[in-house]
């Protein structure tokens, strides 16, 4: 897909240039002495109470409220799919806000996260649900006169006229794409879902 083909080799792509960054190593203050800092998986990590137990509770109980197919209204609905009869979302993520869709990735980055952490089986069942309708939706493509693989709540000709510097609608394009990525990545890793994986290496043209 034509999304990341713009991004070419070490250059930077700023309002359709190509810009070559060339960057100079800095010597290391002192020699290495080993691995000092390493990953870990977001299941190791517990809170047993406090101030942030509670703001992690307080999320968790948000997030499981949550309207999957409220959700999925902007995604749909752009995907000419039917909404299944939700009502659509307001604010942000209204159907006529010009970067509707951002929001999913930051609610599948909490379901999986909270997921890893609590092991909470909402959470999973919601983000699994989830992906898999936005899966249906990239299936669709041919049919909203889509590329392969693209996903998102607004047409892919926003991208069309940003390259051309000629998007004047307030949507910020590439930052909404970042968003789904994050959130289906983070699926696919802490949850270890099928269908997260399908939809981001076709969304990222893999």
């Amino acid at each position: 897909m034509r999304l990341f083909a713009s991004l070419l080799g070490s250059g930077l792509l700023i309002a359709g240039t190509v810009l070559q960054v060339q960057g100079q190593v800095a010597p290391p203050i002192a020699s290495e002495s080993g691995v000092s800092a390493f990953p870990f998986d977001l299941s190791n990590v517990q809170l047993t109470g406090g101030r942030f137990a509670d703001f992690q509770n307080r999320t968790l109980s948000y997030i499981k409220t949550v309207s999957v197919d409220r959700l999925l209204y902007v995604f749909r609905s752009n995907h000419k799919l039917s909404t299944n009869g939700a009502q659509a979302n307001s604010g942000w993520d209204a159907p006529s806000f010009p970067f509707r869709s951002h929001f999913q990735g930051h609610i599948l980055s909490a379901w999986a996260q909270c997921y890893a952490t609590l092991r909470d089986g909402t959470c999973k069942s919601q983000a699994v649900a989830m992906t898999a309708a936005m899966v249906q939706c990239q299936a669709n493509n041919g049919a909203a006169g889509f590329a392969t693989g693209y996903l998102a709540g607004f047409p892919e000709s926003d991208f069309t006229a940003l390259e051309g510097g000629k998007l004047t609608n307030g949507n910020v394009p590439w930052y909404v794409i970042h968003k789904i990525l994050a959130g289906l990545l983070d699926v696919w890793r802490n949850i270890g879902d099928n269908n997260a994986k399908t939809a981001t290496m076709a969304l990222a043209g893999g």
